[in-house]
């Protein structure tokens, strides 16, 4: 971890109280850091206290530090300790960075994107963001990109919900997500959310092999992962947003939004200025090895209490109220049609590599005669509702200009990709030299490691083409960027043949309309195996 250090002022402020449990809670500012917004805290395997501000990420090692490091020069929304100890950034300027600064992935410009949580197993890094879920599959590619370009996404309208608000890993490495109107796990199979409870929810940690779920539906523990129970005593704590819930060293749950409390086994008390706690929106929080209990808050800075002397002497008392709601952990909600989609995706190309496919059509006056283009725009429809998130289309056409019609685009955005194929009309005619350069150009830059990256020609027409034109194919398919070729006419062509040869690729040829383009097409997106 690289660090710079920075020389800060330090101050203390006491407070006095009186209530029998409150009382023994004293909170106090860390340093000069008391009007700074603290988005998030996290405490590594050194016992240091890692903190994102809008400006800085900073390392503090201990109270009474006159001096802080400075992990990066800019603020971070998110912080998350990956499997391996390795911190990472979820950044003010939409950057995910790790600290070594050896990674990064540039978000998007979209303020839409602004990292809400951040979550990581041993696979796959999970980004929740205001249009939903972007999920990475961690493999080093030879550029040294840890990411690639091609994140999964679960956008907010495919799951049902508005907004994705956490990302959890438990203590079995199973991923849950929570969002305003409903809890998902991850299928470890394929990846997908599944939805298992109707509740909202903000913030979950793992406790005693059990995972605690918060938010306005209350507080609940997934006992051992086989039951649900709600303690009645947190329900006076969901009037607002909580934003954060964990447990001291002592066993004591804190929950901390618009107020923050303590609560033990049979009630909740709430931190107020008589404890020296004066903010109105906790952001985030941290207990460290000294039983130090971190707390970030919103316009107050940073505050702090040490809670390693404080014991609570309570006299024998009924057990709270519990709602207990038995459930295995195989049993979940019935499946949405979306979901029911997505598996029917999943089977459909199971086993079978992430594609990048570019489609370079000719849409020339002679391929408007025996519906040549129409049946290659209804097989294609077809085929782009059975392929996957992961698996991406664009199209080019032979036009003059070679013009992208569609860019590189997820194929589960089915609607948008069959309206972009209702809109191509015949016209003009065919441009196969500058097409195909355009086309090998632009699937080098997209270029996605260990996948099916192919560029499928389709074009009726009879073409001189370049030995440049052929060059350039075999030098792509040298990178493994195949070329194969789709050809409606009814006479052969030795030419494109030959540049599928160059290209590694198949070349078909469509003599008559009981040809079916579907099974054609099938066979490119599932031309390599994982």
């Amino acid at each position: 971890m690289k660090h710079t250090t920075i020389p800060i002022l330090f101050t203390f402020t006491f407070f006095f109280a009186t209530n029998l449990i409150a009382q023994e809670f004293t909170f106090k500012k860390f340093n000069n850091l008391h009007s700074s917004c603290v988005y998030s805290i996290i405490i590594n395997d050194k016992n240091e206290k890692i903190i994102g501000t809008p400006d800085d990420v900073l390392a503090i090692d201990h109270p009474q530090d006159t001096l802080v490091e400075r992990v990066h020069n800019i603020g971070a929304y998110v912080l998350e300790n990956d499997v391996n100890g390795k911190l990472w950034m979820g950044q003010v300027n939409n950057v995910l960075r790790d600290s070594d600064l050896i990674y990064s992935y540039v978000l998007s410009a979209n303020p839409e994107h602004t990292f809400y949580s951040i979550e990581t197993d041993e696979n796959q890094l999970y980004i929740a963001t205001k249009i939903g879920c972007l999920s990475f599959k961690k493999k080093e590619t030879t550029n040294g990109n840890l990411f690639g370009k091609n994140p999964t996404i679960y956008r907010n309208t495919d799951l049902g919900c508005r907004r994705m608000n956490v990302l959890h890993l438990d203590s079995n490495n199973d991923v849950w997500m929570g969002a305003d109107n409903a809890l998902f796990k991850v299928d470890k199979l394929t990846g997908i959310p599944k939805k298992v409870k109707k509740i909202n929810v903000t913030c979950m940690l793992n406790h005693e092999n059990s995972l605690w779920v918060a938010g306005s539906d209350g507080i609940w523990k997934f006992e051992n992962h086989k039951k649900w129970i709600r303690f009645m005593h947190h329900q006076n704590l969901t009037n607002h947003r909580i934003e954060k819930i964990i447990f001291d060293n002592k066993g004591r749950l804190w929950v901390g939004g618009n107020e923050l409390f303590c609560c033990d086994d049979s009630e909740c008390i709430e931190m107020t200025e008589k404890n020296g706690f004066d903010s109105k929106h906790v952001l985030s929080m941290a207990v460290d090895d000294q039983n130090i209990i971190w707390i970030g808050s919103s316009g107050k800075g940073l505050l702090y209490a040490d809670l390693s002397d404080i014991e609570i002497d309570k006299p024998e008392e009924e057990k709270p109220v519990a709602i207990v709601e038995p459930v295995t952990e195989e049993v979940a909600l019935p499946k949405t049609e979306k979901e029911i989609d997505l598996e029917r995706r999943y089977d459909f190309m199971n086993g079978y590599a992430e594609n990048n496919i570019l489609l370079l059509i000719d849409v020339s006056n002679s391929m408007g005669k025996e519906k040549k283009l129409e049946r290659l725009k209804a097989s294609l429809k077809g085929l782009v509702d059975n392929m996957r998130p992961e698996d991406h289309l664009a199209i080019m056409l032979f036009t003059k200009n070679a013009d992208l019609v569609l860019p590189k685009t997820p194929c589960t955005e089915s609607q948008n990709i069959h309206n972009i194929l209702d809109s191509l009309k015949t016209h003009g005619g065919s441009y196969l030299d500058n097409g195909v350069f355009m086309a090998t150009e632009l699937m080098q830059n997209n270029y996605l490691e260990n996948g099916n990256n192919r560029i499928i020609l389709a074009t009726d027409g009879l073409f001189n083409i370049s030995d440049d034109v052929y060059k350039i194919v075999k030098k792509t398919y040298k990178k493994d960027i195949i070329l194969s070729v789709i050809n409606f006419n009814q006479t052969d062509n030795s030419k494109l043949k030959l540049l599928t040869e160059k290209g590694g690729g198949n070349y078909w040829r469509i003599n008559n309309t009981n040809t079916s383009l579907f099974r054609l097409l099938e066979k490119e997106v599932k031309g390599k195996r994982k």
